[in-house]
């Protein structure tokens, strides 16, 4: 709590005044929570000052907010980059980033809680830079940096107190599931490849298609998206062509980042689609009594095509990737599209999934176990049943062969006694 307090002083965040009568006075918090490190032991103890914003009123408080979000795209993107080029990967966290951002508002708020002056208890603090809990907090530290951005990261460290969180091994912010995992293959060419579907009226309420694309960076998947169309297609090609307009905005966009940082493409994007009409669509104005209600904005897909910077392709509904993203699908179809995607499980999830495995196969070898056992109870039983039976029915004719013995023999006895007399 010290040394947030002690970052707060140095940077000036604001200075104590008599309460303003009528002001909106924000109320501050202390928010405590455990660091942990990567292999999930305690790295520190860290406590934060914040303000409860949601006390702010808008148009008094602040006027804009706006928070800059890095697109996931654009991570995997140089997640794919670092591992095909051999780039070394590190990260900088810019300790009490908000406080760099100056506020132009006016903006009052209670003195820390056990930090309260003796000498001025009535007194609260004039905010001169932004703090975490402010809406406009994330706008302010953007536009501080705005200009530094373009620096290195050498000519950063004069005017913030960077962190270095040494080789990046987990990125700072992002979280993701335990089970599964994109792999990104160390050995892939530098071409852009693009995958596109649609739906056509699969949405039961709407009747607006779906559409769903994945783009590769060689044989590694740094975008993907499914979204349902704005308007209704009134055909399938229609369908696929808007799919193929939303995808070539991608595939261009990508091309566009990829220049930013001097990675050059051997050959034009390549776009990929199952429906021959809306290729046909793509290169050529043809059809136009079917195809002038279509917006002009999708239609800047043949300019693309037109002066080379993107091929369109045609490829089988079996090999569309994109087909994942569109539709529910088969267990065994949506695995396999999935791992062509590049979705593993992770290595903990192999382990306890074995775990899972040999125990689910100890339990079924038990029960297996269990019904043999009984059913060779059964046959026993049977067995025996059996047994019985035979031995009875051997009495039966034992009996039956006395009782006959007997009778021949009384027979013969009687012709004795004829002969006799």
């Amino acid at each position: 709590m010290q040394e947030e307090l002690d970052a707060l002083k140095k940077k000036n965040t604001w200075e104590l005044v008599p309460c303003p009568p009528g002001a909106n006075i924000v109320r501050s918090k202390w928010v405590f929570k455990t660091k942990l490190n990567q292999d999930g032991s305690i790295e520190r103890f860290k406590a934060r000052l914040v303000a409860k914003g949601f006390s702010q009123v808008p148009g008094l408080d602040f006027d804009e907010t706006f928070s800059p979000v890095l697109k996931p795209t654009t991570l995997r993107l140089v997640i794919a980059l670092a591992t095909t080029q051999s780039w070394p990967l590190r990260q900088l966290d810019v300790k009490n980033a908000f406080l760099h951002g100056m506020l132009k508002e006016t903006m009052y708020m209670t003195q820390p809680l056990g930090f309260v002056d003796p000498q001025y208890l009535e007194y609260v603090c004039c905010l001169h830079c932004s703090i975490y809990g402010l809406k406009q907090a994330p706008r302010a530290w953007f536009d501080s940096t705005d200009e530094l951005l373009q620096q290195i990261i050498s000519n950063l460290s004069e005017e913030f107190a960077l962190k270095d969180l040494r080789p990046l091994h987990y990125f700072l912010g992002i979280e993701g599931t335990s089970q599964y995992g994109i792999r990104y293959l160390e050995h892939s060419p530098l071409s852009l490849t693009g995958f596109c579907d649609a739906d056509w009226a699969g949405c039961p309420l709407t009747r607006c298609s779906t559409t769903g694309f994945c783009i590769f960076l060689g044989a590694n998947c740094v975008s993907w998206g499914s979204k349902k169309q704005p308007t209704v297609a009134r055909s399938t090609a229609e369908a696929e062509y808007r799919a193929l307009a939303s995808t070539t905005a991608e595939l261009m966009w990508i091309t566009f980042l990829l220049r930013d940082v001097a990675i050059s493409l051997h050959s034009p994007p390549q776009l990929f689609s199952d429906n021959i009409s809306a290729l046909h669509m793509s290169i050529n104005p043809v059809f136009h009594a079917r195809t002038k209600h279509i917006e002009i904005d999708y239609h800047f897909v043949r300019e693309k095509v037109a002066i080379g910077s993107l091929i369109t392709c045609y490829i089988s509904g079996i090999d569309q990737l994109a087909d994942l993203l569109t539709k529910p699908l088969l267990k065994h179809r949506y695995q396999l599209l999935r791992s062509k995607l590049g979705v593993f499980s992770s290595p903990l999830s192999n382990l306890r999934g074995s775990m899972k495995t040999i125990t689910a196969n100890h339990e079924h070898h038990g029960e297996q176990k269990g019904k043999l056992d009984n059913q060779k109870g059964k046959r026993q039983v049977y067995d025996q049943q059996g047994k019985n039976k035979e031995a009875e029915i051997t009495n039966q004719e034992q009996r039956i062969q006395k009782s006959n013995m007997k009778a021949s023999n009384g027979q013969e006895i009687a012709k004795s006694k004829l002969l006799i007399e």
